[in-house]
């Protein structure tokens, strides 16, 4: 069939970072054949390129920036063409996506250009966010449709160029805490991708970076220790009779003595009226209001509003989320006395949401295949059908492929008249 120049680079350049690493067996690869084959590749677009697009150092793509940055793993010799290349890259670096940033870094680097690989070391770093929960990441960083912008492989070669520049634990440890967080609510979609980011996690860490975190845990006046039994799920379970709590059994502490990133959750499972139920205040939110539809205008629902059997209410749902989520059900309770215009289940589109909507007989559910960070509102009308007092219901948002990320609102006072 016929060859794809991306795939064989990506394919010998992963051979290349094996090798560099030293890894058990990388010395029996050769790949002399394929690195011949590519050059010719190349060669031959720069052969197509006019006298005014050399002048101008024009041509230059994300795929010979992989290219030149697979040449130097294999110390292939200077020729015309990487010369040529290499200098639209010198001055079009700016110009590229993050992915290619930080492979043209790795290549200055490793041809010895120290000043312009510091340069841009420090372009990428002075653009990065760093939170503690979620680590350091860039904002830029985005999947699109195309290879040079994969948001879990950008990240994995930008550690890979900050280890090469010698870049200490303090900066690598929360890059990598961003990458194991996007795991931890996402699927990697790729066996490549999966295999580049587990490389940039294992390979050259520390050894503290791999081992066991020792976590101490306070639970009210009592110290909780993960024995043997459930060491290997982490899961911990604990249950307090109606006469044995008090003011410290909501006291929870724990600590850690490395600084290597630890994960878990915690969940209180307890009973109340649905009117007291507080709603989520940070990490994954869920807001839930009423308005009622009058002359095609939307008036809010408070404690004091008096609706009346036949009016319209409109529900609004505001997701937030502090990062990217996927395979997310969001649930929403509706009062008693009231019915759903929209009867049917179908798949609809919101913005930048795509879903499924279920209308049931007591709630209304949303099926998101991915939700991305920020803030998402969602909407559906239903009709007053009998009078009384009631809570409206809560809604609770949950990633079903990562139970820690959920989130609840408030339940608000409706009153029908």
């Amino acid at each position: 069939g016929k060859s794809n120049q991306y795939i064989t680079q990506f394919i010998a350049s992963g051979i290349g970072q094996i090798q560099s690493a030293n890894l058990e067996g990388a010395e029996y690869l050769d790949i002399s054949k394929t690195i011949n084959f590519l050059h010719k590749l190349v060669e031959t677009k720069f052969n197509s390129l006019t006298k005014i697009q050399k002048v101008n150092l024009e041509g230059l793509t994300s795929l010979e920036v992989q290219w030149l940055n697979l040449q130097s793993y294999y110390e292939v010799e200077d020729s015309e063409v990487s010369t040529y290349f290499t200098e639209c890259l010198k001055k079009q670096w700016t110009k590229m996506p993050l992915q290619i940033q930080a492979l043209a870094g790795n290549y200055f680097l490793l041809i010895h250009e120290d000043r312009l690989a510091s340069n841009i070391l420090m372009s990428i770093k002075n653009r990065a966010t760093t939170k503690p929960n979620l680590g350091m990441y860039w904002n830029e960083n985005v999947n699109a449709y195309s290879w040079d912008r994969n948001a879990i492989e950008t990240q994995a070669n930008l550690i890979n160029f900050f280890q090469n520049m010698g870049m200490d634990e303090s900066i690598l440890s929360p890059m990598k805490l961003w990458l194991l967080n996007q795991k931890q609510g996402q699927y990697w979609e790729s066996t490549k991708t999966t295999a580049m980011a587990c490389f940039a996690l294992l390979v050259n860490s520390e050894p503290s970076f791999l081992s066991a975190v020792p976590t101490a845990i306070k639970w009210g006046n009592k110290d909780i220790s993960i024995d043997e039994v459930n060491a290997p799920i982490g899961y911990y379970k604990e249950t307090w009779l109606n006469k044995e709590i008090n003011s410290n059994s909501g006291k929870i502490a724990i600590s850690k003595s490395s600084n290597q990133p630890a994960f878990g959750s915690l969940t209180l499972v307890y009973s109340d009226e649905m009117e007291k139920v507080s709603k989520n205040v940070e990490g994954l939110q869920l807001t839930k209001e009423l308005y009622v539809i009058q002359s095609n205008q939307e008036i809010k629902v408070t404690p004091n509003t008096i609706l009346k059997v036949g009016d319209q209410i409109r529900v609004r749902l505001q997701i937030t989320s502090d990062r990217d989520l996927e395979f997310v059900h969001l649930k929403d309770l509706r009062a008693s006395g009231t019915e759903n215009i929209d009867r049917m289940s179908s798949n609809k589109t919101v913005g930048n949401l795509n879903f499924y909507q279920v209308n049931q007989d007591a709630s209304t559910g949303f099926f998101l295949d991915y939700l991305p960070k920020g803030k998402h509102n969602l909407s559906y009308d239903m009709f007053v059908t009998s009078a009384g007092g009631q809570s409206a219901g809560i809604a609770e948002i949950e990633c079903l492929y990562a139970p820690t990320f959920r989130a609840n609102s408030n339940a608000p006072k409706i009153t029908i008249r």
